[in-house]
């Protein structure tokens, strides 16, 4: 089942959108893909975290059960490290 859902654009101030709509061949799956994606924006997926943690296993990055510090600063540096912004 389809709906129509008219959409007002202005032709000048959205001249880019209107624009760009012309050149698509099917402006309603264009439209439909940028909202779904402005809906989606910043959501992470199981797919997201598992492509990522692939790509670092190809990159060679190796899990420690027994991380260690990369560096050490003195401890008045680190004092005034922990306390920015509180």
């Amino acid at each position: 089942m389809r709906t129509v859902i008219p959409v007002s654009i202005d032709t000048i101030a959205d001249r880019d959108i209107l624009d760009w709509l012309n050149q698509c061949d099917n402006r309603s799956a264009v439209v439909r893909e940028a909202l779904r994606a402005y809906r989606n924006q910043g959501a992470i997926t199981l797919a997201d975290v598992y492509h990522a943690v692939m790509d670092l296993k190809r990159a060679g990055i190796v899990v420690s059960d027994n991380p260690q510090p990369a560096t050490t600063e003195p401890d008045d540096i680190a004092d005034t490290l922990d306390n920015l912004g509180a």
